[in-house]
């Protein structure tokens, strides 16, 4: 399980660099990042996370996972 999770991290790596790159690249001032916040939102759902938007830019991923998986 951990080499399956290692391996996963390694292939999303180049695309979290984007992402960062992408967000520093359009700056938004504290407690107003709309866009932001929609930007990671989106990006949490591609990757099948159940996303909520408690405010207007708070972003909360959820996951799930099964009890007693022994990893």
């Amino acid at each position: 399980m951990q080499a399956e999770i290692d391996q996963r991290l390694r292939d999303l790596t180049p695309r979290i660099i984007d992402w960062r790159r992408q967000l520093h690249a359009d700056p938004e001032l504290s407690f107003v990042e709309h866009r932001t916040g929609a930007f990671i939102a989106a990006r949490l759902e591609e990757l099948g996370i159940e996303v909520s938007r408690p405010s207007g830019t708070s972003v909360m991923g959820r996951l799930f996972g099964t009890a007693g998986s022994g990893g």
